[in-house]
């Protein structure tokens, strides 16, 4: 079943994952990403756009369109 994850939850499934895993090198070692960028996701919860991070963690970025956007361009 899919469901949307919020950015906390997005982040808190990281923080988790870098904890069990004993520390971010770890974690970013294991899943081929580089430590800075786990560092600055873990640093500002609302950049978590890494396709890396976001693949490790076994999601997908999803676009929400606000507003009537039906209209035919």
């Amino acid at each position: 079943m899919n469901r949307i994850l919020t950015r906390a939850e997005l982040w808190e499934r990281l923080q988790l994952q870098v904890r069990q895993a004993g520390s971010q090198r770890a974690w970013a070692r294991e899943h081929q990403v580089n430590v800075g960028t786990v560092s600055k996701a873990l640093a500002n919860r609302s950049d978590l756009t890494s396709p890396k991070i976001l693949a490790a963690l076994g999601v997908e970025a999803v676009y929400q369109v606000k507003g009537d956007h039906n209209e035919r361009v």
